[in-house]
C-alpha cells in the first residue's frame, strides 16, 4: 500500500485528523493551532516517519484536542506551492 494511500485510511479511520491542501489550509487551519506534517510519498524518510507520526497522534490526540491542538499533514509531491509558501524545503518537515 503506498503512503499517500496509507495516509488517506489513517486520516478517515480516527476523527480530528485532516488530510490538507490547497483547496481547503487556509480554511481550517485558521482556528487552532496546528501540529502540520509536511511530506513526500516518494521520500524514503518521508516513508519512514509515517508510523512514528502515528503514534505521536495517537498518543496525543485526546490530550491536545481540548486544548485546540489539532493534527494535518500536506502532500508536498501534490501541493507543492503550498509547502514552497511555508518555506518547507526537507521531507519530512512538521
Amino acid at each position: 500500500m503506498k503512503l499517500a494511500t496509507l495516509s488517506l485510511v489513517f486520516a478517515s479511520a480516527v476523527s480530528g485528523y485532516t488530510l490538507l491542501d490547497a483547496s481547503n489550509f487556509a480554511a481550517k487551519t485558521q482556528d487552532g493551532s496546528w501540529l502540520v506534517k509536511y511530506y513526500s510519498p516518494t521520500c524514503p524518510w518521508s516513508r519512514r516517519f509515517a508510523p512514528t507520526w502515528q503514534r505521536v497522534y495517537t498518543d496525543l490526540q485526546d490530550v491536545l484536542a481540548p486544548k485546540d491542538v489539532l493534527f494535518g499533514e500536506v502532500d508536498c509531491k501534490t501541493d507543492r506551492a503550498l509547502c514552497d509558501k511555508a518555506d518547507i524545503d526537507g521531507y519530512p518537515t512538521v
